[in-house]
C-alpha cells in the first residue's frame, strides 16, 4: 500500500499523482476490536484525544458512541490500552464531548451530550471512575471547556443547530449559572476556540449551514460573544461545513484557523486557510488557495473529512492539517453482499504547514481504515513523537498507530509515506 504524493500544478486546482514506497514510520500497535451487533457496528459520533481520564499522566482516548455507555482507552504503559466503560454515563443526541477540570480538583471531568436536548457533567475520580454532576438542560452540537470571563473558573462552551452559542459559567463553589446566550451562524455544529483579538480573551469560532463561518467575540457583560461573520467561503449553495482547527499557520504569533467544506453540488470537499490578518472582527480572512481532497483516491472523486487537527506532525516547527478521510467508494459489496475494501482508498491525510500560511502538498496513507467521528493524534507511547488513534468501522475496532523512527527511510524525522500492511 502506497501513499500518493501530491502536487499542485495550479494552486488548489490541478493536482498531479505520483507514487512512492518506503518502509512504514507507523506500525499497528494496539487494536481492540468489537463484535457486531446483527451485522451493524457501533455507531461512533465522537473520538476525543489529549485527555488525562485516570491521572496516570498520559494520554487517554474517549469514545462516544450513539445510544451506548461512555468508554475509554486507558493508556496503561508505553501504548498499551484498557477499555474502560462508564455505565450509566450514554450518549445521546450529538454526542458532543469536551474534557476539562471543572471543579479544581486536579482531575479530568467531562461534559457531554446525553440527550437532543440535555448535557450531562460528570466529574472524575480516584482511579479513573466518574460520578454525576449537574445536568444543562440545552443541546449541543460541538462542546468546548474554557474560562470565558477571565476567573480562573473553567466554563462550559456550546454551539447548535439552531445558530446559538451558550457559555454556563463555572462558579467557585462548584456548579454552573444559567447558561448566556448569544447568535451564530445557522446549522452550528463546529467550534474552535482561540484568541484572534490578541486582547487575552477566547474567542470561539464556529462553522455551519452553506459554508457560514463566524467569529463570536469574546467581549464583557452579559452577552458573551458578539456574533462577525466572515464573508462566504463557497459560492455553492449547497455546500456545508465539516471541520474547523486553529493554530497558528503562518508564524506571526496570532490564531489562524484551517477549514474543511463540502461542496455537494460539484461532489468535492476541500481545504481553506484563515489567516488572522485585520485588526478588527472577525479578523481572519481565508487565503485564495483551495486545497481539495479531490484526487487523494484515484477511484472516486469524492472524499469527505473526518475531523480536522492542526499538528506539527512532521515536526518541523509548522502546524500541519491533519485529517480522516471517509468515501463510499472504499467500500463496496460483492454478489453474495459481502464487503470488499479496497486498501488504496486512504484513511488519513496530512497537508503539511509551510509557516506562511501555506499548505505543502498532502500526504495520504492507505488502508482503508474508513475512521468514524474523528482521527485524534497524541504522543501514547511517551517517546516524543505523534502518534494516531481512530476507531474504524471497517474493523469494528478501536486502533493505534504507533510512531516508530527505524522504520523510516524518507525524512530524518520520520514522517514517512506508508501505512503498515494490515488487514
Amino acid at each position: 500500500m502506497t501513499v500518493r504524493s501530491l502536487a499542485f500544478l495550479a494552486p488548489g486546482l490541478a493536482l498531479a499523482l505520483s507514487a512512492a514506497a518506503a518502509p512504514a514510520p507507523f506500525t499497528l500497535h494496539f487494536r481492540q476490536q468489537f463484535p457486531l451487533s446483527g451485522g451493524i457496528g457501533l455507531l461512533v459520533y465522537n473520538v476525543t484525544g489529549g485527555l488525562d481520564l485516570d491521572g496516570d499522566q498520559r494520554h487517554d482516548v474517549l469514545i462516544a458512541a450513539r445510544n451506548a455507555p461512555l468508554m475509554y482507552f486507558a493508556n496503561v504503559s508505553a501504548g498499551r490500552f484498557v477499555q474502560r466503560t462508564l455505565p450509566g454515563f450514554t450518549c445521546g443526541g450529538s454526542c458532543a464531548v469536551a474534557g476539562g477540570d471543572l471543579n479544581r480538583d486536579g482531575r479530568t471531568d467531562l461534559v457531554y451530550s446525553s440527550s437532543p436536548d440535555a448535557l450531562q457533567v460528570i466529574y472524575g475520580q480516584v482511579g479513573g471512575m466518574f460520578t454525576a454532576g449537574p445536568t444543562l438542560p440545552y443541546r449541543a452540537a460541538a462542546l468546548a471547556i474554557t474560562d470565558v470571563n477571565g476567573d480562573a473558573i473553567p466554563d462550559v462552551v456550546s454551539t447548535d443547530y439552531a445558530g446559538t452559542n451558550r457559555v454556563s459559567f463555572g462558579r467557585a463553589a462548584g456548579g454552573f449559572d444559567t447558561p448566556a446566550s448569544a447568535p451564530t451562524v445557522p446549522g452550528s455544529q463546529f467550534l474552535a476556540l482561540a484568541d484572534f483579538g490578541g486582547d487575552g480573551r477566547v474567542d470561539i469560532l464556529t462553522a455551519g449551514d452553506h459554508a457560514a463561518v463566524s467569529v463570536g467575540v469574546n467581549q464583557p457583560g452579559a452577552t458573551p460573544f458578539a456574533r462577525s461573520d466572515l464573508p462566504p467561503l463557497s459560492a455553492a449553495s449547497d455546500a456545508d461545513s465539516y471541520g474547523l482547527a486553529t493554530g497558528d499557520a503562518d508564524g506571526d504569533g496570532k490564531a489562524d484557523a484551517v477549514y474543511a467544506l463540502n461542496d455537494a453540488d460539484q461532489s468535492r470537499s476541500f481545504l481553506r486557510v484563515l489567516l488572522n490578518r485585520s485588526a478588527s472582527a472577525p479578523y481572519l480572512s481565508a487565503t485564495p488557495s483551495l486545497y481539495p481532497l479531490e484526487g487523494l483516491y484515484v477511484r472516486s472523486p469524492e472524499l469527505f473529512p473526518v475531523g480536522l487537527r492542526l499538528a506539527d506532525v512532521t515536526a518541523d516547527g509548522h502546524p500541519d492539517a491533519v485529517l480522516g478521510i471517509a468515501g463510499s467508494a472504499c467500500r463496496t459489496l460483492d454478489p453474495e453482499g459481502q464487503p470488499i475494501w479496497d486498501d488504496t482508498c486512504p484513511s488519513f491525510a496530512v497537508y503539511p504547514g509551510t509557516g506562511t500560511g501555506a499548505l505543502a502538498s498532502p500526504l495520504t496513507f492507505a488502508g482503508a481504515r474508513a475512521p468514524l467521528g474523528s482521527v485524534v493524534l497524541g504522543d501514547y507511547d511517551s517517546d516524543g513523537q505523534l502518534d494516531v488513534a481512530l476507531f474504524g468501522s471497517r474493523m469494528n475496532a478501536f486502533e493505534v498507530f504507533r510512531y516508530d523512527g527505524n522504520r523510516d527511510r524518507i525524512f530524518a524525522d520520520g514522517w514517512g509515506m506508508r501505512w503498515p500492511d494490515q488487514p
